[in-house]
């Protein structure tokens, strides 16, 4: 029969001893040989000395396992390192069992190494090992040699064990007391080398990512193009975390796909990965990832033969996404709260630079595309060179196009001008591919591409686009004749001009404007433009205006509709809803107030006049 027995050593640990129970059993009887004294000092000073040495830990274990073997004449010393999930990993071993280093573990509380970092208790069998419940049989340790076995939790300065130190003896080799002593000693003196040299490690490792992070900051402000930017924080983002792989994604102009930008180490492109596909994992990642969400996650990225685990960032910025940080651990790495820590700074250093690039580039495109508008509405370069440039912005001049122009216009707006601006040219890029624009502080202008769609076609849908915009800020918009070839375009923008500055004379509202809507006043436009001959009928129009504006009356609609009516009184008093009589008055007011008399005049020349009225008041002339 056999029990346990507790025996205090040196006043400094409670040691849990197996022995043969008898009523006159004593511990002396378990210690035929003890370490002398001296022997034990020479070989402590050795362990100090090798401790002192460097602060290469694996070197220092493995030399504290020699002289530990070699001061007690042991058959094997073990030395285990507590991990983040309390589990015991042997770090260092005496031959011939070096293959078990990192491979052997023993979960919390199992095997006697287990027992001895769960109680932080050394503990002591003297004899018949293998007999005690708490060990545990490793056949590639070949424990069924043991006949002893001891072992001590090696103590940070904090108290918590961070690992174990363990002797086995073959029979007939039993430990001491002596011996139990020195591995007591000895394994204050590994726990102060282990928690100097992780110390160190941990220092060192911090300023590797310091200088890491540095380095990518310093990557990322002198990238000047998207492709050196992105390759440069894969690079080092692989690096720094010790990924396998490291992409970044790029969230297509649509906002609903995201396309791989650059890859570390380089791989064949896959296709565009949809949020919607993504969304979940990606929810999930973002609020934490176990392993076995991180394995969900990178079979969603790499396939579901994918080995490894993924950690991934979305890439925001002011609520924006412009993609995705995704690194690919090794199968079963845990992700710890630091590495998501870092790959969040190296997500957020990344999205701010990448939107930093995109405005440049959108700012280059955008100055690119006003300098070529420019030249084409006058045709101040050669059509071979205009058609480079075009092709350069995704624009091709050998196809048809409309130009639109639009300007903003009078009335309530619960938007600012340059909102509705965007939103303009962002609608009609998205209906009409391979169309630009270059908007301006008053007014937007561009190529609206026809791709086998006829004019009246691209203007119903321009009038959609227009009434969802317009009651957020009213506007106009003038279409030209399509356009054909570089020679084309500057007519075409003229004609624009002429429909979006003739929109408020053909439409009460503002509205989409062709340039075969404009009628005569396609012919009245260049002369309100550039000045017209003065004529009297003209002088008398206009005072007839200055008279409606400071007696708020209807004289000069009233003689527009009689014109328009062809002289017809009946007709015109009932599109102006007054009484024929009424209308006869006023007729003679007019001519009272400018000497027309309707009955004699011209009619052809009054209506001109009064177009060209109407015309310099849009253009802001009369």
């Amino acid at each position: 029969m056999r029990g346990f027995g507790t025996v205090r050593l040196d006043g400094m640990y409670d040691f849990t001893m197996s022995v043969s129970h008898t009523p006159r059993a004593r511990v002396a009887d378990l210690a035929p040989v003890s370490l002398p004294r001296e022997v034990e000092s020479r070989y402590l000073y050795q362990i100090i000395n090798t401790v002192s040495s460097t602060l290469d830990l694996d070197r220092v274990l493995r030399a504290i396992v020699d002289l530990v073997s070699e001061a007690i004449d042991c058959h094997a010393c073990f030395i285990y390192a507590v991990e983040p999930d309390s589990s015991l990993v042997l770090r260092a071993v005496s031959d011939p069992y070096g293959a078990l280093v990192g491979r052997l573990r023993f979960e919390p509380g199992e095997g006697l190494s287990g027992w001895v970092a769960a109680n932080n208790q050394p503990v002591f069998i003297s004899e018949n090992a293998l007999a005690d419940p708490r060990v545990k049989i490793v056949p590639e340790a070949e424990e069924e040699k043991y006949q002893s076995l001891c072992g001590a939790p090696l103590n940070a300065k904090s108290g918590e064990v961070i690992g174990v130190i363990a002797l086995h003896a073959e029979a007939p080799k039993e430990f001491t007391q002596s011996d139990v002593e020195f591995l007591v000693h000895a394994a204050s003196l590994v726990a102060g080398a282990i928690e100097n040299a992780r110390l160190f490690e941990e220092t060192t490792r911090r300023l590797t990512v310091v200088e890491g992070l540095s380095d990518l900051s310093r990557a990322v402000a002198g990238a000047t193009t998207m492709d050196a930017l992105l390759a440069a924080v894969t690079r080092r983002a692989q690096r720094l975390l010790g990924a396998d792989l490291c992409q970044v994604y790029v969230a297509d102009p649509s906002g609903t796909r995201l396309v791989v930008g650059a890859s570390w180490p380089q791989m064949p492109a896959r296709d565009p990965i949809g949020l919607d596909e993504l969304g979940v994992e990606l929810a999930i990642a973002t609020r934490r990832t176990t392993e076995q969400e991180g394995r969900r996650l990178a079979a969603t990225l790499w396939g579901e033969n994918c080995e490894g685990c993924a950690i991934a960032v979305p890439l925001v910025v002011a609520e924006e996404l412009v993609g995705l940080l995704a690194l690919r651990l090794p199968a079963g790495r845990q992700i710890n709260a630091e590495e998501r820590e870092l790959t969040a700074s190296i997500a957020g250093q990344t999205a701010i630079a990448m939107k930093n690039v995109q405005l440049i580039d959108r700012l280059t495109e955008r100055n690119a595309i006003k300098d070529f508008l420019e030249d084409l509405a006058h045709g101040s370069a050669t059509p071979s060179e205009l058609a480079d440039r075009a092709v350069a912005l995704g624009c091709e001049l050998d196809q048809p196009h409309l130009v639109l122009q639009a300007v903003p216009a009078p009335g309530p707006n619960t938007e600012p001008w340059e909102h509705v601006a965007d939103a303009l040219e962002t609608e009609a890029t998205r209906a009409f591919p391979g169309s630009v624009f270059d908007r301006r502080d008053s007014a937007v202008r561009g190529l609206v591409r026809l791709r086998g769609r006829d004019h009246a076609t691209v203007a119903e849908q321009l009038r959609r686009i227009h009434s969802k915009l317009n009651g957020r800020h009213p506007l106009a918009i003038g279409l030209s004749h399509p356009c054909q070839g570089a020679t084309s375009f500057p007519t075409g923008f003229g004609e624009a001009e002429h429909a979006v500055a003739a929109a408020a004379v053909i439409s009460v509202q503002p509205d989409v404007v062709s340039f075969d809507d404009l009628g005569a006043y396609k012919y009245l436009l260049r002369v309100a433009q550039d000045g017209r001959v003065r004529d009297r009928r003209g002088d008398a129009l206009r005072t007839l205006a200055e008279y409606d504006e400071r007696h708020r009356a209807q004289l000069l609609n009233t003689l527009e509709e009689f014109l328009k009516r062809r002289g017809n009184i009946a007709a015109a008093a009932q599109t102006l809803y007054v009484h024929p009589n009424t209308l006869r008055q006023r007729l003679r007011r007019i001519q009272d107030l400018t000497g027309l008399d309707v009955t004699e005049e011209d009619w052809l020349m009054i209506e001109i006049e009064l177009k060209l009225l109407r015309l310099e008041t849009a253009l802001g002339r009369a």
